[in-house]
């Protein structure tokens, strides 16, 4: 994927000024020592890959990134070791329109210096665009986990579509209710969401990322999330190569 990335407002903590945004990355504030709240807010669009760089401080040579909704469920999380000018960075793909709540806890010899808010970011959607369908199946032993979807944007700008997905293995079948966004960036990654039922019960949001990586399905990807509407908390995931079907991203060049 190469997504555009977004500008966002540049952090500044304890009073040093943050390293300057670039194409490749957005600046957080300096990292290391004390904790202390940035209180700044930032907006990124679902589905763009996100990097923030930052400068560490007060001899930190590790980072532990955290990516939190409002209640508190971890989205994210991963650590960085800075290097030799004593620049971190992480990279994340806010997958859910939502607020995030991005912490940072630093370590120098393994020793804590403290944990930071770095920035509280609101994920939106960018405008539904797209057709997109599939239908396949994933090897899981001797059984088969299969799909079947479309999701397009009509005539009139409404979005229509459906999902179904069996995951055999552990006995659960996602069910779409509505189909509320398509988007389709190029001709290879295509993203669509809506509410489902799990087993016929629940009323949830999922989103899925697929890749359309060749003809009939060579290569395709597919990922599937549910997650709780209310509190984002992520309650079932799936992700693999397709071993058999297809998924076409209709693309209008």
């Amino acid at each position: 994927m190469n997504p555009s990335m977004k500008s966002l407002v540049s952090l500044i903590v304890f009073g040093i000024a943050a390293v300057s945004a670039q194409a490749a990355g957005i600046a957080i504030g300096p990292i290391g020592g004390g904790g202390g709240d940035t209180s700044t807010t930032t907006v990124v669009m679902t589905g763009d890959q996100v990097t923030m760089e930052s400068q560490v401080y007060n001899g930190a040579d590790s980072v532990h990134y955290e990516i939190k909704t409002l209640d508190g469920a971890v989205i994210y999380s991963g650590n960085d070791t800075p290097d030799g000018s004593g620049l971190v960075e992480f990279s994340w793909f806010p997958l859910f329109d939502g607020t995030y709540v991005i912490t940072a806890e630093s370590f120098s010899g393994g020793v804590s210096l403290g944990t930071q808010l770095l920035d509280i970011s609101t994920s939106v959607r960018p405008e539904a665009t797209g057709f997109i369908t599939g239908g396949g199946w994933f090897n899981v032993g001797n059984q088969k986990d299969n799909f079947g979807f479309n999701a397009q944007v009509l005539g009139n700008g409404n979005v229509k579509g459906n999902l179904e997905f069996q995951d055999r293995s552990l006995g659960k079948n996602i069910k779409s209710t509505c189909v509320d966004w398509v988007y389709a960036p190029n001709c290879t990654k295509g993203y669509f969401s809506g509410w489902c039922k799990i087993n016929n019960s629940g009323n949830y949001r999922f989103m899925v990322e697929v890749d359309d990586l060749g003809e009939p399905g060579t290569w395709d990807r597919m990922n599937l999330w549910v997650y709780d509407a209310n509190t984002g908390s992520l309650l079932y995931s799936y992700s693999g190569q397709l071993n058999g079907g297809n998924i076409q991203i209709h693309c209008r060049l």
